[in-house]
This record gives structure tokens, sequence and C-alpha cells, in this order.
């Protein structure tokens, strides 16, 4: 299959808009944006990082972005 650019800006691009969905790997319904509820800031703790990564990883888990093992 030939590649296709969607953007050619040194700038890059926005997919969506604001409030629009977005559909992933032919899923059949779009996404809806995933909030995360641990907040990174200046100072914090590795065990704090560490949960924030989990929990990013499980919502890219569970929209199929990612697999874990």
């Amino acid at each position: 299959m030939a590649v296709e650019r969607l953007f050619d800006s040194p700038d890059g691009g926005v997919f969506g808009r604001s409030a629009g969905k977005i559909g992933f790997y032919g899923l059949t319904a779009p996404i809806v944006k995933q909030t995360l509820t641990t907040a990174l800031v200046a100072g914090n703790s590795v065990g704090a990082m560490v949960t924030s990564l989990i929990e990013i990883n499980a919502a890219l888990a569970a929209l199929g972005l990612v697999t874990t093992a």
C-alpha cells in the first residue's frame, strides 16, 4: 500500500476539532477523548510519574493503540 502524507508542514497538523471524535484502525465507532485523572507537575515523585505512565498506558490500550505484554 502506498504511503499518503496527511501533513507536509514543519508546524505539524491537527486531527479533528475540540468537540470532535477521531476513529482509529478502522473501528466503527469514533473514540471519545480520554481524561486522565493523574496530573504531572514539577516536583512530582517517581511514584507519581510511574502512576501517570501506567494510566496513560491503560488509556492507550483501551483505545487499541498499544498492546501490553
